[in-house]
């Protein structure tokens, strides 16, 4: 049993320093979401040479979904809880779209396609990959076809959003200085330019750093000066610790209670209801420190990697599957951006948050990304959640229909 447990240590530390090499050259790089992508690109591609490499333990994707959903439950207010009601009409258009898109856009993708209708159906569906996966296996569909299409949608949805994000803030900014400057006033970033900064005693430390990881020095440097300020006094540590107990103790119970009612990604909305309850309740929750979340990132690269083969790769380039995945990614990502465009209309929410919320992602890696560019997760998870749930209710019984 020990040299089980030794060999499950071993696995999950050579899959994190796969994921850790990949972050770092994707960082260099200046790719987009580099924990993620990295990860995936890294231990994907080992996986595809059939390189002999552990596939994720059981146990990261639950710590994984427990960790993220104390991240989102955090941020929950009753203010937040209040404007429930303002998801109502972005659920619905959500909604209205993916059944859509799942059965109008299924149907004639195997019209056009070799494919088959469940694989077509299943491939345009929007869910979360493990419920497709499942679906696939109770149904004649390719689950790899499935597999593939999700993933490059994903991918393709990870790639593009920080460039939209960037797109949207420069445009916000040029925005705030026409205003300004119709005014007559000065921006905080002319401000700032007139003010003599001094340099810090560190500076020429600071040169040495590559600039890709100084932002990463700074978090570690951070981190360093809490566990500091932690350790020095006995009272400040046991004090830590039993906040840190409960908030884990809550999210695990939320999520253990949520995942075995069959709620989609049960392990992260029932720790997010669970922590948010707590919290306004009067309970004081601690969030983990935001050093914790490239590795988190990881984590959640190395579960999604498990999808990558050599059976891939060769379905790839096989040609067999080019128009379905050019079809599908050009219609359903081209379609979430109008409505994304709708819901930033309907709401007063701005147009990153709304592209997350109708992004044809995961659950899991839109809520994270949302807490990566400091939008509102909560939202974007509830929307996500209303989603999967219509999918998981109808895909079901249509497919017993179609099935006779």
């Amino acid at each position: 049993m020990i040299e089980g447990w030794i060999q499950i240590i071993a696995d999950t530390l050579l899959l994190f320093s796969i994921g850790v090499a990949g972050w770092l050259v994707f960082s260099f790089l200046k790719l987009p979401v580099p924990g993620i992508l990295g990860t995936m690109v890294f231990i994907g591609t080992l996986r595809i040479l059939e390189v002999d490499i552990p596939y994720a333990p059981g146990f990261i994707s639950p710590i994984v979904q427990i960790i993220l959903g104390i991240f989102i439950g955090s941020k929950i207010t009753k203010e937040t809880v209040k404007d429930l009601k303002s998801l109502l009409k972005p659920a619905i258009v959500i909604i209205i779209w993916t059944m859509l898109i799942v059965f109008g856009f299924g149907y004639g993708l195997h019209r056009v396609t070799e494919l088959d209708l469940f694989t077509s159906i299943l491939s345009s569906s929007m869910g979360g990959l493990p419920e497709m996966t499942i679906l696939s296996m109770e149904t004649s569909a390719d689950i790899t076809v499935v597999v593939i299409m999700h993933t490059v949608r994903m991918m393709a949805t990870m790639f593009l959003f920080p460039v939209i994000f960037k797109r949207f803030m420069v445009r916000g900014r040029k925005t705030l200085v026409d205003t300004v400057v119709k005014e007559g006033g000065k921006t905080s970033a002319d401000q700032s330019k007139s003010v003599a900064v001094p340099q810090s005693s560190d500076s020429g430390v600071r040169r040495k750093t590559p600039t890709f990881m100084e932002p990463y020095i700074r978090d570690i440097k951070r981190f360093r000066q809490k566990l500091k300020a932690l350790f020095s006094s006995k009272e400040k540590f046991v004090y830590s610790f039993k906040i840190r107990g409960v908030s884990i103790g809550l999210a695990a119970l939320g999520g253990y209670v949520f995942y075995n009612f069959g709620v989609p990604a049960g392990g992260m909305v029932g720790a997010m209801v669970f922590i948010a309850v707590a919290s306004i309740y009067g309970v004081r929750i601690k969030a983990p420190s935001s050093f914790t979340f490239e590795f988190l990132l990881i984590g959640i690269a190395i579960t999604i990697s498990d999808n990558f083969s050599s059976e891939t790769m060769d379905m790839l380039t096989s040609g067999e599957l080019i128009l379905p995945v050019v079809l599908s990614t050009v219609v359903v990502f081209g379609t979430s951006i109008l409505v994304a465009k709708l819901l930033e209309k309907i709401t007063d929410w701005d147009f990153p948050t709304c592209f997350l919320a109708a992004a044809p992602a995961g659950f899991t890696v839109m809520s994270t990304l949302a807490i990566k560019y400091d939008k509102n997760p909560f939202i974007v998870s509830m929307l996500h959640l209303g989603r999967i749930m219509s999918i998981k209710l109808v895909v079901p019984f249509a497919f017993m229909i179609l099935m006779g």
